[in-house]
């Protein structure tokens, strides 16, 4: 029975109805049929659940690949540092061009968001400084005049 399952789960996969395919690697309960089953769920946007699936994979066979996707599917839901470290984990297991430019991909935009956000703090910071300074320009100026006002009345 598993055999049409996977024939009928296979179709449906490579006609795009991720949606079929993915009830139908459901019913089968070998590694290879919940790789295809995290596979579908990743391409209906269904990135928690896919992770979850991938996760359940056990056959070592699998296990760099489960990672990759593992690692893609961290990426869709923008957990960058969960994503490295599934692309990580990958590349132990075995190397994999793909897997190398997506992991590098992704600690080029970690980088590209540490400067942006160290940029962001030095301009608020440089904001809260000019704030303060025209605060003590116009607290200065009000006190001259004060004095100016006290100097006028004690010459009357």
């Amino acid at each position: 029975m598993d055999f049409k399952y996977i024939e009928d789960a296979k179709s449906a996969y490579l006609s795009g109805d991720y949606e079929r395919a993915r009830e139908l690697y459901g019913k089968i309960e070998k590694d290879e049929a919940k790789f295809n089953l995290g596979d579908s769920l990743y391409r209906e946007g269904k990135y928690k659940e896919a992770i979850e699936v991938f996760n359940s994979i056990s056959n070592k066979k699998l296990e760099a690949k489960k990672l990759h996707n593992v690692g893609n599917s961290y990426a869709k839901l923008g957990e960058i540092d969960r994503a490295i470290k599934a692309y990580e984990d990958a590349l132990k297991v075995k190397f994999d061009e793909d897997t190398k430019y997506n992991l590098d991909l992704l600690k080029e935009k970690k980088d590209e968001q540490r400067q942006k956000q160290k940029n962001d703090q030095n301009q608020n910071e440089q904001q809260d400084k000019n704030r303060k300074d025209n605060r003590d320009k116009k607290d200065n100026k009000n006190k001259k005049n004060q004095d100016n006002n006290n100097t006028d009345s004690k010459k009357l």
